[in-house]
């Protein structure tokens, strides 16, 4: 989650708002993490608090760089972030190309990505199925934060899809 006013066109809120709440989705509930007038560990202590209502389902992204969540290679501080026993996190991505002008983020980390009995990994076009198997083969979720989501509390293996 980018650290951006829920109304800012590039903040998540927004692209869940005008890609996923539309039709039969309209019906869904939406609560953006990011408030305004709220600092940043106000906003990590309510996810965490929140986190103790178990979610359903987690659908995550893929950058071609392999991140997931807001979890960056060569992010300063991900191997705090990697052994957080915390569901969310605040992160500094600063210079980490992926994250381009939004360093400052809110992420879910390893654990409490583990603790969501249905994961999704959507991958779109060949590059990024091209990064999803390097990161496979290397088996470094330093190198490669996306391996972070094949683990489970449940037993319940990450459900990878890819669309060309």
């Amino acid at each position: 989650e980018r650290w951006l006013h829920p109304q800012d066109l590039d903040s998540t809120a927004h692209l869940v708002r005008t890609n996923l709440l539309q039709h039969q989705g309209a019906a869904a509930h939406f609560e953006p993490m990011t408030r305004a007038g709220r600092s940043i560990e106000e906003v990590i202590a309510g996810a965490n608090a929140f986190a103790k209502v178990q979610a359903c389902v987690a659908v995550l992204g893929m950058g071609e760089d392999g991140h997931i969540a807001s979890l960056f290679p060569g992010m300063g501080d991900l191997e705090r972030v990697l052994a957080s026993r915390n569901d969310y996190v605040a992160v500094d991505a600063t210079g980490c190309p992926g994250a381009r002008q939004w360093p400052r983020r809110i992420s879910l980390t390893p654990r409490g990505m583990a603790r969501i009995p249905a994961r999704l990994l959507l991958i779109q076009g060949a590059r990024k199925r091209e990064v999803f198997m390097q990161a496979l083969a290397d088996g470094n979720p330093a190198r490669w934060p996306v391996l972070t989501a094949l683990d489970s509390i449940h037993g319940t293996p990450l459900q990878v899809h890819w669309c060309a």
